[in-house]
């Protein structure tokens, strides 16, 4: 794949700025940035579903998956809540209700380089369109 590595990023990049913009304005939507001076390669497009939005996490998931557009919740908890990290002696255990948050309410959209024009303005319109905006 490190052929196809700066084509990959690049497209994935293109697919991220056109949701960034589709997305704008959405309530309760916040998008990911990419930092001044950093080069974003669009892993993962996640967003966070405040409170403010017209549907929860869950809600949007599962609207989304009904209508054929998969998503992913790739952190659905802090570390400490997994058994592998909870005893690792860098780890701290303690109260972090703006992580809870966070985690509760993140989920990840399609940016993947097999996205077309289309997929990417059906992914925009149908959260758009969930999301009362």
């Amino acid at each position: 794949q490190l052929d196809r590595y700066e084509a990959t990023v690049t497209q994935r990049q293109e697919n991220a700025a056109k949701l960034n913009t589709g997305l704008a304005g959405v309530a309760g939507l916040s998008l990911p940035q990419q930092l001044d001076g950093r080069r974003h390669v669009w892993h993962q497009y996640t967003v966070r579903v405040d409170d403010n939005a017209a549907l929860s996490r869950d809600e949007l998931v599962a609207a989304l998956g009904s209508r054929g557009i998969g998503c992913g919740i790739y952190y659905p908890k802090v570390v400490f809540d997994y058994d592998a990290y909870r005893s690792h002696t860098s780890v701290r255990i303690s109260d972090v209700p703006v992580a809870d948050r966070v985690a509760a309410q993140s989920v990840s959209l399609p940016v993947h380089i097999h996205l077309s024009d289309e997929d990417i303005a059906t992914i925009i319109s149908t959260v758009r369109e969930l999301l009362g905006a």
